[in-house]
C-alpha cells in the first residue's frame, strides 16, 4: 500500500510478479515525472541523427549513476530491479526493445548482446556529457543489490584506496582458463581473485576511456558505425560490410586480456626484467580486479 502507484504500474508493465511478491517487497521509490517514453531504438536513431531530443539523460543521485543493458523484461532484471528499489536506487536501463520478444525474426548471436553493454554504456555517457568525477556502477542484470548510495560511494573509495580508477567484480574461475596463472594472489579479505566482466564501477571519465579501447573508438571504429550495426542488425549485408569485432568478441575474455597486459606493464617496469621502447611507458594499473 506504501508503493507509490506510478512504481506499480511501472512494475506491472514488466510482468515482474510472476517473479517477485511485489506485497513482500515494499518498494521504496518516489517516483519523478519523466518525458515521454520513446522506443529505445528510436531514441537512439534520434541521438545517432545528432539530435539529443529522443534520449533521456537522468540526472545522476549523490553525483551516482547506475547502468543496466537489457532488452526485455526477464526474471533476473524483476529481481534486479526490486532490489534496487528497495534500497532507494534508481537504476537506468539502456537498450530496451519493446518489441524484440514478440516478432518472429530470429534472435542476433549472444555475442552481439556483450558487444551491446560496451557500445550502449558509451554513447550514452558521451551523449550525455555527465562530469567525469560522476561515480557510475554497471551491471549485468543477474545482480541484486544489498545497499544505498551511500553504500556504493563507500565500497568504491574503499576499493580504490591504492589508486586504481575502475573496479570489477571477482569470480572463482578464470576465463578465459588460459589466463590464470598471469593473475595476482588475491588479498586475504577477498576469497575470489579472477575478473568478473558483469559488475564494474568507475567514474565516468575513467569508464570513457576504458569503454573506448574496448570497442576500438579511437582506432577502427566510429560511433555512427557501432551504432549502424546495433540499430539495423538484421537488415545489414554481412557480404558487404564486416560486423565490428566488438559484436563478435566475448567482452569477458577481452577485459581480462586487457586487466593481465596492465599487469605485466606494470611488473615489467617494477623489476626491469624488459626494457621498454622509448615511445612506451608502463604505467599503474588502470583495472583493478581486487
Amino acid at each position: 500500500a506504501r508503493t507509490p502507484a506510478l512504481v506499480q504500474l511501472r512494475w506491472a508493465r514488466l510482468d515482474c510478479d510472476k517473479y517477485v511478491d511485489a506485497r513482500k517487497t515494499q518498494l521504496h521509490a518516489q517516483p519523478q515525472p519523466s518525458p515521454a517514453q520513446e522506443n529505445g531504438a528510436q531514441a537512439l536513431r534520434s541521438a545517432a541523427r545528432g539530435r539529443s531530443d529522443g534520449l533521456h539523460c537522468v540526472k545522476p543521485i549523490d553525483n551516482v549513476l547506475l547502468l543496466v543493458v537489457s532488452n526485455r523484461p526477464n526474471e533476473f532484471l524483476c529481481h534486479y530491479l526490486s532490489t534496487a528499489l528497495l534500497h532507494g536506487l534508481r537504476p537506468t536501463v539502456l537498450g530496451w526493445d519493446a518489441a524484440s520478444w514478440v516478432e518472429s525474426r530470429s534472435p542476433p548471436p549472444w555475442t552481439f548482446h556483450l558487444g551491446a553493454k560496451l557500445v550502449l554504456p558509451l554513447h550514452y555517457l558521451n551523449a550525455c556529457e555527465y562530469d567525469n568525477s560522476t561515480l557510475l556502477v554497471f551491471t549485468d542484470h543477474d545482480v541484486v543489490f544489498q545497499g544505498g548510495y551511500a553504500d556504493l560511494k563507500r565500497a568504491y573509495a574503499a576499493a580504490t584506496r591504492r589508486g586504481s580508477s575502475i573496479v570489477f567484480s571477482t569470480e572463482a574461475e578464470s576465463y578465459p582458463l588460459e589466463l590464470r596463472d598471469y593473475y595476482p594472489h588475491a588479498p586475504r579479505t577477498a576469497p575470489l581473485k579472477y575478473l568478473n566482466s558483469g559488475m564494474w564501477a568507475a567514474t565516468v571519465g575513467g569508464a570513457k576511456q576504458m569503454l573506448s579501447a574496448m570497442t576500438a573508438l579511437s582506432t577502427t571504429n566510429t560511433m555512427d558505425r557501432l551504432l549502424h550495426f546495433y540499430l539495423n542488425w538484421h537488415l545489414i549485408d554481412r557480404s558487404r560490410e564486416t560486423t565490428p569485432s566488438v559484436y563478435a568478441d566475448n567482452d569477458q575474455v577481452t577485459y581480462a586480456g586487457l586487466f593481465i597486459a596492465q599487469r605485466f606493464a606494470a611488473e615489467c617496469e617494477k623489476s626491469a626484467i624488459v626494457r621498454a621502447p622509448r615511445n612506451w611507458r608502463c604505467t599503474p594499473p588502470l583495472l583493478d580486479g581486487d
